[in-house]
């Protein structure tokens, strides 16, 4: 079956787990209609009320590392392009920051710390390490060089692990982190584990996106629709083949565009990682039956 005709036949599946009025069907229905498509559905079983006041949420979370000398220009260019987009639409983003890709590139740095839209800063460690082959200590070790690298006021609440790799939890938390995102795709509510709020990703964008933008709003709608969180994720070179205009003109806008028409809406607050981590903490404001 051709890449097309793939993605035809998930968005008819999506489109089918939303009823009329945006009311997702049974959960087994749409669990298994989502299986396909290799994303778990957990959907909160009460009302939830997002910071914000709405009754989903949203947060794009983008690994901002350039770990071959290849991507350093487009790491830059994507950069440029995402922020672009985050400032006409006001959209919040958080950026995982490799301490070294960060030397390499201050200028993009640069240009998001001082972006007048909010911009989460958080670790993606100093070197990229993979903390599966990593001791705690050094773990630690690259985490503390990355934040020194970042001169920030405060010290970062996110924290996302090199490849979605996973290990020393206590390590992480003891640095001061309250979020990190996991591997396993999964449409519902964030999951504390071993004292981390997971923020589960529901989509990742790159080349193999372009005309699927139809497909991901489906996706968004219903994470609305079942009062989930739409977590998008990306690198910043990840965004820019064919052509970085075309990208954005594809795939990059509308995603935006419609999330930003959501939010004007009242139907979805869009946050950072950490913020998101932070309410959760919190008891994540009102919940009904």
């Amino acid at each position: 079956m051709s890449l097309g005709a793939k993605r035809f036949a998930k968005s008819v599946a999506v489109g089918a787990a939303l009823a009329a009025g945006g009311t997702p069907p049974p959960e087994s229905i749409t669990r298994t209609l989502l299986r396909m498509m290799k994303i778990g559905y957990e959907p909160p079983g009460v009302k939830v009320v997002y910071p914000g006041g709405a009754p989903s949420a949203a947060c794009i979370s983008i690994d901002f590392d350039a770990t071959i000398p290849e991507r350093l220009v487009p790491n830059g260019t994507g950069t440029s392009a995402v922020l672009a987009l985050s400032e006409r639409y006001r959209i919040p983003l958080t950026w995982a920051m490799c301490g070294r890709t960060v030397e390499e590139d201050w200028p993009s740095y640069r240009r998001i710390v001082d972006s007048p839209v909010r911009q989460e800063v958080g670790v993606h460690t100093y070197s990229h390490v993979d903390a599966t082959k990593v001791t705690p200590e050094q773990l630690k070790e690259e985490v503390e060089h990355c934040i020194s690298v970042l001169k920030l006021p405060e010290r970062p609440k996110t924290f996302v692990f090199p490849w979605n790799r996973v290990a020393h939890f206590k390590t992480i938390e003891e640095c001061g982190f309250v979020a990190y995102r996991d591997k396993s795709r999964v449409i519902g509510l964030p999951k504390k584990v071993q004292g981390l709020w997971n923020i589960p990703p529901v989509w990742y964008l790159d080349r193999n996106s372009l005309g699927a933008a139809r497909l991901i709003g489906k996706v968004m709608d219903l994470c609305i629709a079942s009062g989930s969180v739409f977590h998008l994720w990306f690198h910043p070179w990840s965004v820019v083949e064919p052509t970085p205009e075309e990208f954005t003109t594809e795939v990059l806008e509308p995603v935006f565009a419609g999330m930003a028409d959501a939010r004007d809406k009242g139907r979805l607050s869009i946050l950072t990682m950490g913020e998101i981590g932070g309410a959760m903490e919190d008891g994540l404001g009102r919940r009904s039956g």
